[in-house]
């Protein structure tokens, strides 16, 4: 909980409870920078470490992926239930300035603990969809504008061992998350380069269902 998350530089953290609350699909990130100590003076509200996830850009070609899990296809027991689907797409809009880039992924899963929760709750136990959605233009070779779009839904029920007779006795719980983000790269030279970026985050948590929440 006392780890700072962020997306390109921006973050993306539960402020009540800690920990990332936005979840990026996988084909979408190309890296990842961690830092356990030592931060630098652009980095507050971290004292274990800070983890940067960075994006991907679209390319000069258009790229397309689908990607498919499933954890039980052949049945038994040793599984988590687990089904996962993810869509990507990337490319030129226009030429060699406009750059596009879209990722969808959702996960359904009844969890480790799914022989437990059968009795109580239905399957899924947990849903997740998280996308995301990019554009990049070149002005020049050093100086890009981008936009971003982050959205991430996510339901699940907690396990606790002393409830497993009576897991329906546990609240549902509901997170929901947006961020719409604008940055301007330049690099002046090749010892000199600045960002400026502003951002909108959104989160929603919710502890239970209807009225009483």
């Amino acid at each position: 909980t006392e780890v700072l998350y962020l997306v390109d530089g921006l973050p993306v953290q539960d402020v009540l409870s800690g920990g990332i609350s936005s979840n990026l699909p996988n084909s979408s990130i190309t890296g990842m920078s961690i830092y356990t100590g030592g931060f630098e003076a652009e980095y507050g509200n971290a004292l274990s470490g800070v983890v940067n996830i960075v994006t991907r850009t679209g390319a000069d070609d258009h790229r397309f992926s689908v990607r498919g899990d499933h954890d039980h296809l052949f049945g038994g027991t040793q599984n988590s239930k687990s089904t996962e689907f993810e869509f990507s797409g990337s490319g030129p809009i226009v030429g060699s300035r406009l750059y596009y880039l879209a990722a969808l992924q959702g996960l359904s899963t009844g969890t480790r603990w799914w022989q437990d929760f059968q009795h109580a709750v239905g399957d899924p136990v947990e849903k997740t969809v998280n996308g995301f959605a990019k554009l990049d233009y070149l002005f020049t070779p050093t100086l890009r504008l981008s936009t971003q779009a982050l959205v991430s839904d996510h339901t699940w029920h907690d396990y606790e061992f002393p409830w497993r007779f009576n897991l329906d006795g546990l609240p549902p719980q509901h997170r929901t998350s947006y961020r719409l983000a604008l940055m301007l790269s330049h690099s002046v030279s090749d010892l000199f380069f600045y960002t400026a970026s502003i951002s909108r985050y959104h989160l929603r948590s919710r502890l239970g269902e209807g009225e009483k929440e």
